[in-house]
């Protein structure tokens, strides 16, 4: 396949990692998830294991803590890809003993003037199987009937009265602090552009010149 712009080489997933196992057995990473006692919508009812035909891209840089939980409700996705950048604790092998591929996003070397960001790089390069993608961080949890949406529409059953209708949706999310929810502040709703055929969008570049300082995201970059 001849390289382009429009079509970059895919870049490949970072090797088994030596602790993977002992991870695994350490975080049961076989374990169902638990409800959540704060989301009626977290009911158990999940889509079978690798089921779904839909890509999750999760951004991570040194995130042990919180990433286990947020993959382990991701098993009904048929491929989970974390996106790292170059974290230090065990993030890569906590992925990869819940079954995730790890990409190695290098900002310092990807990104010498502030662009592409992490997001719009692993669209472009990850081996990506599915035309669905869903982004992700690691502190965010998938409830069970969002897994069930997500199965629908990526199936063409979301929206009865226009089969297949639909190319972008988007998600509300709550945010929990200290085990409860906030509901008011301008925390809630907070709809967010996460799940789309990839080949349809990427996030804008902010601003359109010169380099934010940001990081390998941006804090409000949205998908057009």
């Amino acid at each position: 396949m001849t390289e382009s712009p429009d079509n970059p080489p895919a870049v490949q997933p970072l090797p088994r990692h030596a602790e993977v196992d002992a991870w695994a057995k350490r975080l049961n990473a076989e374990a169902l998830p638990t409800s959540n006692p704060l989301s009626a919508d977290d009911d158990g009812d999940w889509p079978d294991h690798g089921s779904v035909p839909v890509a999750v891209l999760v951004s991570t840089k040194n995130e042990e803590q919180d990433l286990p939980e947020c993959l382990r409700r991701l098993r009904w996705a048929e491929q989970v890809m974390v996106i790292d950048s170059g974290s230090a604790d065990a993030t890569v092998p906590i992925a990869q003993a819940f079954g995730a591929e790890v990409l190695h996003f290098d900002y310092a070397k990807l990104s010498p003037t502030g662009w592409p960001k992490k997001r719009n790089w692993a669209q472009g390069h990850a081996p990506l199987r599915h035309e669905w993608v869903m982004q992700l961080d690691a502190d965010e949890h998938v409830v069970a009937k969002l897994a069930r949406q997500i199965e629908a529409i990526v199936n063409g059953n979301a929206l009865p009265s226009n089969p297949g209708g639909g190319k972008a949706f988007w998600i509300n999310r709550r945010f929990i602090f200290h085990g409860r929810w906030v509901r008011y502040g301008g925390y809630y709703p907070a709809w967010n552009l996460r799940l789309f055929q990839h080949r349809l969008g990427r996030f804008e570049k902010l601003p359109h010149q010169g380099d934010t300082r940001s990081g390998d995201m941006e804090v409000h970059e949205h998908i057009k």
